[in-house]
C-alpha cells in the first residue's frame, strides 16, 4: 500500500480530532499495527463549564498536533490514538465518560477535566484502574493525594489562597477581612486556606459567607459584611462575580476586593464594568510579554483556533507537553508515564518552571495580578506592574 504523506496524515488527524475522532485511526489502519499509546481528552464541551473546558482542550490539542508534526511519519514515528469525551459539565457524565475511556478505549492517560468537581469525581476510577488522570487546571486541595495516578498543573488552592493572605496581612496591612465564596470544591478550598493562613498571621475574619452555584442575588450576603469594620473582602467565585461586584457597588460597599483567577473570566469585567478595576488576586504565572514563551504560545494558538488563548489553554498545553515528553522518552503504559511525571523538575513551560511533587501537584510560582482598566496586569513582589506599558 502506498505510504501516506506527512501532510495528508496530519490533515486527517486534525480533521478527526476536530470531529471528536480517534486520532491516527486512518494511519493505523494503513499501517496495520496498534497505537503505541492511547490518550484520552476529557473536558467540558457543553454545559456551564464549557468556556473553560474548550480552551483547556484546545491547549492540549495544540500540544498534540505539534508533537505529531515533530514526529513525522517515518517508520520509527510514535503512533498515538486520541479519544475525546465531553463531560457536559456534570460529574456523573464525567465519570461515565472516564469509565468508557478506561474500559473500552484502553487509555493509558487522561488529560482533564478542567474543573475540581469533575476531576474529583473521576479520581477514584483513575486510582482503582491505575490510569493516569492529569487534570491541568484544578485547584481543590482534596485532589492532592499520594495514590500515584492523579496530577495537576495548577497551584493548589492552599498555595494560591495562602499567598493572598500573606499579601493582605504583610504588604497591605489588612487586619480584618471578610470572606465570601461560591459553594463548590474550589471555593471552599480557597476559603479554608485563606482563613487559616490569615488567622495564623494574626488577622481576624469576622464573617465567612458562601453562596450557591446558581445564585444571582448577592445583596443579602453582601449586606452581612456592612458595619463589620472590615479592611477588605476576599471573594472567590467565577463568572457570577461580575454580578456580585456590580451589586456590591450599587449597595455603596466600597471595601477593596481580593480574589482568585475567576476574576479573569470575561463575563466578570463585562458585567461589573469599572467596578472590577482594582481587584487584586493570585493566579498561576502566565507571562505573554514579547519574546516570552507565552507570547509564542499565544501566536500559535491564535493561528490554529482563530481566537485568543487564556491561562486555561496555556496550563493545559503545558500539561499535555509533560505527558507527551514521557511518551517520547519511552513510556508506553500508565505506570511508566506516572513514574516519569514524578521525575519532572524545572520543566520550562509557557506557565513558568514546573516540578511535580510526591502528591502529583505542580510546584510552580504563584503570581500576583490586578484588574486595571478591565484588563489583567501582572505585578511583581512589590505589587508594581511588571509591564506597565501593556
Amino acid at each position: 500500500m502506498k505510504a501516506i504523506s506527512r501532510r495528508a496524515l496530519l490533515l486527517a488527524v486534525f480533521a478527526l480530532l476536530a470531529a471528536g475522532g480517534i486520532g491516527l485511526a486512518v494511519w493505523l489502519k494503513q499501517k496495520q499495527r496498534p497505537p503505541d499509546v492511547t490518550v484520552g481528552l476529557l473536558f467540558s464541551g457543553t454545559g456551564p463549564a464549557a468556556p473553560y473546558g474548550k480552551k483547556a482542550e484546545e491547549g492540549a490539542l495544540l500540544a498534540i498536533e505539534q508533537f505529531l508534526q515533530r514526529q513525522g511519519d517515518g517508520p520509527g514515528a510514535l503512533r498515538l490514538r486520541v479519544v475525546r469525551e465531553d463531560t457536559a459539565s456534570l460529574p456523573r457524565t464525567a465519570v461515565a465518560a472516564m469509565q468508557k475511556l478506561v474500559t473500552s478505549d484502553g487509555v493509558a492517560v487522561v488529560l482533564g477535566p478542567e474543573s475540581s468537581s469533575l476531576a474529583l469525581a473521576c479520581a477514584p476510577l483513575a486510582k482503582d484502574r491505575e490510569v493516569v488522570l492529569f487534570a491541568p487546571t484544578i485547584a481543590a486541595d482534596t485532589f492532592s493525594t499520594r495514590d500515584g495516578y492523579t496530577f495537576r498543573n495548577w497551584p493548589s488552592a492552599h498555595a494560591l489562597a495562602s499567598r493572598m493572605a500573606e499579601v493582605a496581612y504583610r504588604q497591605l496591612g489588612y487586619r480584618r477581612v471578610g470572606v465570601l465564596n461560591v459553594q463548590n470544591d474550589m471555593g471552599e478550598s480557597y476559603q479554608r486556606a485563606f482563613v487559616a493562613r490569615f488567622k495564623e498571621l494574626g488577622g481576624v475574619v469576622p464573617l465567612n459567607e458562601s453562596y450557591g452555584l446558581t445564585a444571582t442575588d448577592f445583596r443579602a450576603r453582601l449586606g452581612s459584611f456592612q458595619d463589620r469594620k472590615l479592611d477588605a473582602l476576599y471573594v472567590v467565585g467565577q463568572a457570577e462575580m461580575g454580578l456580585l461586584l456590580k451589586q456590591k457597588a450599587e449597595m455603596g460597599i466600597s471595601l477593596p476586593v481580593l480574589s482568585g483567577i475567576g476574576v479573569e473570566d470575561a463575563k466578570v469585567v463585562e458585567v461589573a464594568g469599572r467596578w472590577a478595576d482594582g481587584i487584586l488576586y493570585t493566579a498561576p504565572i502566565y507571562d505573554t510579554a514579547p519574546g516570552s514563551k507565552g507570547a509564542a504560545f499565544e501566536a500559535a494558538y491564535s493561528e490554529r483556533f482563530g481566537h485568543p488563548a487564556d491561562i486555561f489553554a496555556a496550563t493545559s498545553y503545558d500539561a499535555a507537553n509533560l505527558v507527551l515528553a514521557t511518551i517520547a522518552a519511552g513510556a508506553r503504559d500508565a505506570a511508566t508515564i506516572r513514574d516519569k511525571l514524578f521525575e519532572v523538575k524545572d520543566y520550562p513551560g509557557v506557565t513558568g518552571k514546573i516540578a511535580i511533587d510526591p502528591n502529583g501537584n505542580a510546584v510552580k510560582e504563584v503570581g500576583l495580578k490586578k484588574i486595571v482598566k478591565g484588563r489583567p496586569q501582572l505585578l511583581n513582589a512589590r505589587l508594581e506592574p511588571v509591564n506597565p506599558g501593556r
